[in-house]
């Protein structure tokens, strides 16, 4: 159960340094757990031009990938484009590339 602001005033400063560190750590270690799930997949990919579609999703213990984004990378690069939609990034790929997906190269299956 977690201190009330009262009782965090009181304490002492090492005590205080003391439960940012703990909880710190509790929520690192969740976030590295949910990260550890992450898989990405890719769904198209334009070797000329370096330019891929991610699907970013977590592999749930049936087995069942469950998607919840798709970016938009350039090679090296940070992501140009992130979507929970799937239809919004093919959307922005034609846009960036000025063509039809299918005109470039076929998906990746």
């Amino acid at each position: 159960m977690a201190p009330y602001l009262g009782d965090v005033l009181r304490m002492s400063p090492l005590k205080q340094i003391y439960l940012r560190v703990v909880s710190t750590r509790a929520y690192m270690s969740i976030m590295e757990n949910a990260i550890e799930g992450v898989e990405a997949r890719v769904l198209w990919s334009c070797k000329q031009r370096c330019v891929e579609l991610l699907e970013l999703g977590i592999r749930e213990v049936s087995g069942f990938f469950r998607p919840f984004r798709y970016e938009v990378h350039i090679e090296g690069e940070s992501s140009l484009f992130r979507s929970t939609s799937e239809h919004a990034a093919r959307h922005y790929l034609t846009m960036l590339l000025g063509k039809g997906l299918g005109e470039l190269e076929h998906p990746i299956n």
